[in-house]
């Protein structure tokens, strides 16, 4: 990632790692079809399930939404760096378009990519290279495929479970689930 640079993409700005969480800021909703907004920074809490970090966020109406193609590695090798207690269970996962006190991560966007398709990045993730694709629920949560995305990973706040049980009746979306082993 040091230097790196692809056609259409900013270079990213390279963060030290440690530090202190600057103040989150809740998302705003941009419209009434569920498109999250980043004002600052967004919070999931992403937990494994079936060898697969996923996320549940209700008022993306979200349930089971996988990180796959190269993301749950990215995920693993973050959680596993920086030592986060019982990850598996979940955690909390702190995420940015723009650069925040205390991130840990950084990936940059691979020119191509649309709303239909997702978005491929890559970075130098704990010292080493890695490439992984985000589906277009990234959408809900930018209403551009961020340049550049920043990322920290904390130990689960106490009160949070990061397990979303719809209501009987509440429906709900995923735009790609676990794999399935044959």
């Amino acid at each position: 990632m040091h230097g790196a640079k692809h056609a259409g993409a900013p270079p990213c700005a390279i963060l030290p790692s440690g530090g202190h969480r600057g103040a989150t800021v809740a998302p705003s909703v941009a419209d009434h079809k569920t498109r999250l907004i980043v004002s600052t920074t967004l919070e999931l809490y992403p937990y494994m399930t079936r060898g697969c970090w996923v996320f549940d966020d209700e008022r993306a109406g979200l349930k089971e939404e996988a990180f796959v193609s190269g993301m749950t590695e990215i995920i693993s090798k973050v959680v596993e760096h920086y030592g986060i207690p019982r990850a598996s269970s979940g955690f909390r996962m702190i995420f940015s378009h723009q650069p925040f006190e205390g991130s840990q991560a950084v990936i940059q966007k691979i020119a191509g990519g649309s709303e239909a398709e997702g978005n491929w990045y890559h970075g130098e993730i704990c010292g080493e290279p890695m490439k992984g694709w985000l589906c277009p629920a990234l959408y809900l949560y930018f209403s551009n495929a961020p340049d550049c995305i920043y990322m920290r990973a904390e130990e689960l706040p106490a009160g949070i479970n990061p397990i979303w049980i719809p209501k009987d009746g509440v429906q709900f979306r995923k735009f790609v689930g676990v794999p399935v082993e044959n």
